[in-house]
């Protein structure tokens, strides 16, 4: 898999886009088969070239076909090899040359048509020094610049950390400079993408008035048309017009700036002032598709039809798959629906999005007429947009009593939209508007709407939604535990909400006894999701009940899921490891172990990197009785790093791993190093106990689900008091180690380490 981004270091595409812009690139999606690791690619072929002992290894791919081509290769420029191409899509080309004597790096590939190269490569010489790694961003009171906090909370934004969040940069920024324009201007914007649109305007006005100090008109005037925003957004539109008039004074702001200025005067009823607006916007954003359909719409209702009907098939042709330019000739000629409906492809969202630009301008009979276009009459959003537009009561009725299923609201736009609903008696709306909120980090409205909502309409999701709010924000555990338990007694025939019941008892301390009770009584959800059968099994293993699990395992196809790698497995290990433990026949036992290390295809994943399967290695090197795969056996187990850390993601290398390669030191014979090890354990134990933990800043994937947020201080008490009772377990002080197990059980009543050190003391 070859990865590329544009306009960007790394793949996933983080560069920004102004309001309106426009940025093209090309791509090219091309297998590249059997060529392995690609040294250069074009349209006409892959190549790869690969030094082999004394021989030089050649790969070609063509996707479209090489015809009467050239292969060479060439040593300082002198050739040495020449072979002829003639390949079809279907075929590869592959040879090896022998090259003794000749340095890899002086050797050039080419490939040739016609004697010109259409392909090259030679080994690359970098001389660049290696990029330093990424530093962590510090914590706001410790950047020592508003310049450094400004551009810390934008690089938080412009990337979407997963575990940061810009917003207290920006506020520390203020709180030692509250008329800074640039934090003023960053932070509104963030508010405004929440839909704290009063808020945003006390900051975009702050920025103005910086900005404004001694220059009527500023520089920059981003913060005018930003304000215009946030003014039209909160109904305030003639202030909205003065700062939108105010930011076309600047030419970076002037396509965005005008086009709002025509949309305020679309819905007053000035078209032909409109008119002006939308041509001086499109002067400097030709391509500002929303623009364009303004001015289309414009043209058709001043009276203009056939140039509107020009102007729309021009845009056709700079975007042959956008809405507006095929709605309005739709509208104009009455022809062309089928190929608006196909661009549409049946989706509701288009519908609305192109609603929505005529929303803009107030055109909301052109808007309700796009919505009734919408193919999916069961849309909720589709209808609480139409009743906006209209004030129609049957549109409202038709949303309340639409399909809740797949109703994500996640616009900005939406909030109005909901909130008008909700006014006017919508209890789903109250519903949708809690979920965006929630989104928006605005949980204290989510609170009230759900619970305002919650009896009066038939939604488990609801209480659902309720008890992680309870749990994760106001960290009310038995709010949150009657909420889930409610929602699971509307419906049980809810996977999903089982597994975060369950998730929650986890949370709570519920012994195994009881989870696994509650499993067993309602046994027929487990096999819907494989992360409660996954939790079953863990359940099961822990209880003892070792080929009750495997069998279950075997008779199971699972998907893995990202954050879930290497869950399932390591039940699969679990289950195999203690039928082995309890296996009398010493041969059975092997194969049980040596079974173990073999992942079967339905797990659906193979070994994580790092993997080294110490604990059943040690096993086997106990169990062998010839001593040359004993010792084989025992030295693979005492592979690995021995590193001790906090072990909180998924690829961190598990405290057990470690005991068990030092167990396999000390049967090797050095009981020195084993015992350092184990002291090791217990002084990191004693150490971190009580330290204050917190997300890394790099984590991007954790190794459990985060349904409800975790104590990291308990979870790291726990994980020290597992350390401590494994290194007096490998000191052989049994009593130390059952001290250490009985307290980290009392703090976790379902971890499957503390239950197998005190089977053993």
């Amino acid at each position: 898999e070859l990865m590329t981004g544009m306009f960007t270091d790394n793949q996933p595409d983080f560069t920004f886009l102004k309001p309106y812009e426009e940025k093209t690139f090309v791509q090219y999606f091309m297998p590249y088969k059997a060529v392995g690791a690609v040294k250069n690619a074009s349209l006409d072929a892959a190549i790869n070239v690969e030094q082999r002992d004394t021989k030089i290894a050649v790969t070609v791919y063509t996707p479209s076909g090489l015809e009467n081509a050239e292969i060479k290769l060439y040593n300082n420029g002198n050739e040495f090899y020449a072979g002829t191409l003639n390949m079809k899509p279907a075929e590869i080309f592959e040879t090896e040359v022998d090259a003794d004597g000749i340095c890899f790096d002086d050797i050039t590939a080419n490939i040739l048509r016609d004697t010109k190269t259409i392909l090259s490569y030679a080994p690359v010489k970098n001389t660049e020094p290696v990029p330093s790694p990424a530093e962590e961003i510090p914590e706001p009171e410790k950047l020592d610049t508003n310049e450094k906090l400004f551009l810390a909370a934008t690089h938080l934004e412009q990337y979407r950390h997963a575990t940061y969040s810009p917003e207290p940069y920006y506020i520390e920024g203020l709180r030692r400079d509250s008329s800074d324009i640039r934090l003023n201007n960053g932070y509104g914007k963030y508010l405004y993408n929440k839909g704290r649109f009063e808020e945003s305007i006390q900051c975009f006005t702050a920025a103005v008035k910086s900005s404004t100090w001694k220059n009527p008109n500023p520089y920059d005037c981003e913060p005018y048309y930003n304000l215009g925003l946030a003014l039209k957004a909160i109904g305030s539109t003639e202030k909205a017009f003065d700062a939108f008039y105010k930011a076309v004074w600047d030419g970076n702001m002037q396509d965005k700036a005008f086009y709002q200025l025509a949309c305020i005067s679309a819905g007053r009823g000035e078209y032909e002032e409109a008119l002006g607006y939308v041509e001086k916007s499109l002067v400097k954003g030709l391509h500002n598709l929303k623009a364009r359909t303004l001015k289309t719409a414009l043209l058709r209702l001043t009276g203009r039809c056939d140039e509107a009907i020009n102007f729309a098939n021009e845009t056709k042709k700079i975007d042959a798959l956008d809405h507006g330019c095929r709605y309005e000739l739709y509208r104009l000629t009455g022809k062309g629906l089928d190929g608006l409906t196909a661009v549409m492809r049946g989706d509701n969202h288009n519908y609305v999005e192109l609603a929505l630009s005529y929303i803009a301008a107030g055109l909301y009979e052109e808007a309700d007429e796009v919505l009734a276009l919408a193919p999916n009459v069961d849309e909720p959003m589709v209808h609480y947009y139409r009743y906006a537009c209209t004030d129609d009561k049957k549109e409202l009725e038709r949303a309340e009593n639409s399909s809740s299923l797949y109703c994500f609201p996640n616009r900005i736009d939406d909030i109005a939209v909901l909130e008008n609903a909700v006014k006017n008696g919508g209890n789903y709306a109250a519903y949708y508007l809690g979920n965006l909120y929630y989104d928006k980090g605005r949980w204290e409205e989510s609170v009230s709407l759900w619970e305002n909502c919650a009896d009066k309409i038939n939604l488990p999701t609801v209480y659902r939604n309720l008890s992680l709010a309870y749990y994760n924000k106001l960290h009310d555990a038995d709010r949150a535990k009657r909420a889930m338990e409610k929602a699971f007694e509307m419906d049980k025939s809810d996977a999903r909400v089982f597994f975060e019941l369950d998730q929650l008892y986890k949370m709570l301390n519920y012994s195994l006894t009881e989870r696994l009770e509650n499993m067993n009584a309602n046994a027929e959800l487990l096999e819907k999701r494989d992360d409660l059968y996954t939790e079953y099994i863990t359940l099961l293993n822990m209880n003892g009940e070792y080929e009750n699990a495997y069998n279950r395992i075997m008779n199971h196809n699972f998907h893995p899921w990202e954050g879930g790698e290497g869950k399932i497995p390591a039940q699969y290990r679990i289950s195999l490891m203690n039928m082995a433990k309890a296996e009398s026949d010493k041969t059975k036992a092997i194969e049980l172990l040596e079974g173990a290390l073999v992942y079967p295809y339905n797990l659906g994943e193979g070994k994580l990197i790092g993997n080294l399967d110490n604990d059943i290695y040690y096993m086997l090197g106990c169990l062998y009785e010839d001593k040359e795969k004993r010792e084989c056996a025992l030295k693979l187990a005492s592979r690995g790093e021995f590193t001790l850390s906090s072990a909180m993601y998924y690829n961190d290398q598990p405290p057990e791993m470690m005991y068990y390669a030092a167990m396999s030191i000390k049967k090797l014979g050095n009981a020195a190093e084993a015992d350092k090890r184990f002291g090791a354990f217990i002084e990191y134990a004693d150490k971190h106990m009580n330290d204050d933990i917190k997300l890394d800043y790099f984590a991007v994937s954790l190794p459990d689900f985060l349904i409800f947020d975790a104590d990291l201080n308990k979870k790291n008490k726990v994980h020290c008091l597992f350390m401590a009772a494994l290194g007096y377990l490998g000191k052989g002080n049994k009593e130390n180690a059952k001290e250490y197990a009985l307290k980290g059980i009392e703090l976790d009543k379902c971890h499957a380490g503390f239950m197998d050190i005190l089977k053993r003391v």
